[in-house]
């Protein structure tokens, strides 16, 4: 049975972390420099509940995003690793970038009916309820 993800949110416009849910960890695969292949281990018990990640990583691993995005110019499936080290400290690797495919083809419903006015449009952003996050 797989345990869910971790799950991090970061606003891209800003590059704010806006959320993050960290799953527990069992088991971790590491590089072993001897065999140069990858082996399955168990996590620590102390560190099965600690994000992997720090959050300056997640928000340079967002950032990165956005410029690939840029680059080459739409919605990217984007494969990266950190190397080795203290964390804050690591390489961030680009592994592979691809087209994204499933939520950019996804149909996207008008903010306002066709034919409106900007002032319709910003009126009708403006007025809609903001849900409010429960605590």
């Amino acid at each position: 049975m797989r345990s869910p993800p971790t799950r991090y949110f970061v606003d891209k416009v800003t590059g704010e972390l806006r959320s993050k849910t960290v799953a527990s960890k069992l088991e971790e695969f590491r590089f072993d420099p001897g065999t140069g292949g990858v082996e399955k281990l168990p996590v620590e018990e102390e560190r099965r509940d600690q994000p992997a990640l720090t959050d300056s990583e997640v928000r340079a691993i967002a950032e990165l995003g956005v410029r690939i995005e840029r680059a080459l110019g739409g919605p990217q499936d984007v494969e990266w690793a950190y190397g080795p080290g203290e964390p804050d400290r690591r390489d961030l690797y680009l592994l592979q970038t691809r087209p994204e495919t499933v939520w950019s083809h996804k149909r996207r419903e008008p903010i306002a009916p066709p034919g409106s006015t900007v002032m319709d449009r910003i009126l009708m952003t403006i007025s809609r309820p903001i849900k409010l996050k429960e605590t």
